[in-house]
Formats: structure tokens, C-alpha cells, sequence
């Protein structure tokens, strides 16, 4: 570990970005897949459809289908309320890092940066009643072509 106290700091802050860049990455890809209405890669049935992908690929029965996906509604609410209360303060710690990161940059590698942050989908972008299983709201029909 250095000794050099900037020498931390930059280390904290590359450490900060890498991981804004994850999770621009991450709610990029679940909103092209959300807003493709990509069904699940791994499922293997039409009734496993609506299940995260290590369940998918078990070859539930439709009524062990059916109780997993009671079981993820279930617990639903409290992984909005998690995400709902987690992403500000990504979000905020993501503008601080860029800032800084904009700072060093010149004038025509700032206005690239913009560009490439306008064209970037904001942080957890999904809204509320987004995440779960089936990616809508509770109640909502789940995306792709619905289970037989």
C-alpha cells in the first residue's frame, strides 16, 4: 500500500470510478434487456420464464415455479426500498469522482466526456416498481412472450 497520501487518494478514486462504471454498465444492460423485453437467457421451460437465471435452469416444476416466484414478491418491497435508498448515494459519489475526473482533462477531452455521459442512461434509471424478477411493477405481465 503507499505511504503517499495522494498516492491513496487517487487509488480511492480510480477504485470509486471503476465501480461507477459497473454500475452504469449493470443498469445499462437490465434497461436494454428490460426494454428489449428479453426473456431470460437460461430459462428452460415457458413457466420458468419469470425466475432469476440460477432458478430458471433447475427445470422447475410449474407449481415449484409458481411457490419461487410467490417467494420473490414476497421480499419485492424490501429490495425497492434497498435499491431506492442505496442509489442516491451512488449517484452523488459517481458526480463527485467525474467531476474530479473532468478536471483533469482538456478542453477537447472534457467536451468528449459529456458527450459520452449524455449519451449515457442515468444510474438505475428503471424507476420504482423495477426490480424483482419480472422487472415491472407487481402485477404487471412479465416482459417477452408470456409462460403456457
Amino acid at each position: 500500500m503507499p505511504a503517499d497520501p495522494n498516492a491513496r487518494q487517487l487509488h480511492l478514486w480510480t477504485g470509486l470510478i471503476l465501480l461507477g462504471v459497473f454500475l452504469a454498465g449493470a443498469a445499462t444492460g437490465v434497461g436494454v434487456a428490460f426494454f428489449l423485453g428479453a426473456p431470460p437467457r437460461l430459462a428452460r421451460t415457458p413457466h420458468a420464464a419469470m425466475l432469476p437465471p440460477p432458478l430458471a435452469e433447475l427445470g422447475l416444476s410449474p407449481e415449484q415455479a409458481d411457490k419461487a416466484r410467490a417467494i420473490f414478491e414476497r421480499y419485492r418491497p424490501e429490495i425497492e426500498a434497498a435499491v431506492q435508498e442505496t442509489l442516491p448515494r451512488v449517484r452523488a459519489i459517481q458526480e463527485r469522482a467525474e467531476g474530479q475526473v473532468r478536471a483533469l482533462l482538456t478542453p477537447e477531452q472534457a467536451a468528449r466526456f459529456d458527450a459520452a455521459r449524455a449519451r449515457r442512461p442515468p444510474l438505475g434509471g428503471m424507476g420504482p416498481g423495477m426490480v424483482g424478477p419480472g422487472m415491472g411493477p407487481p402485477g404487471a405481465p412479465p416482459p417477452g412472450p408470456p409462460p403456457r
